[in-house]
């Protein structure tokens, strides 16, 4: 068990959460990245990749 997985037995909570909250977050490319390797952020106005990563 890592401090995480303590933290939450020792709250009464299961050390495994059953849950997760993506995010996501635009990176912007240099010029020579390709336009078919990036798409749009419409929410944020620019051009990029998108990378998602989980929050539990």
């Amino acid at each position: 068990m890592n401090d995480v997985d303590l933290v939450r037995v020792h709250a009464g909570r299961n050390p495994l959460p059953i849950a997760a909250i993506i995010d996501s977050q635009t990176v912007r490319g240099a010029d020579t990245v390709p336009s078919a390797g990036a798409g749009y952020d419409a929410g944020k106005k620019t051009k990029g990749r998108q990378r998602h990563t989980p929050i539990s």
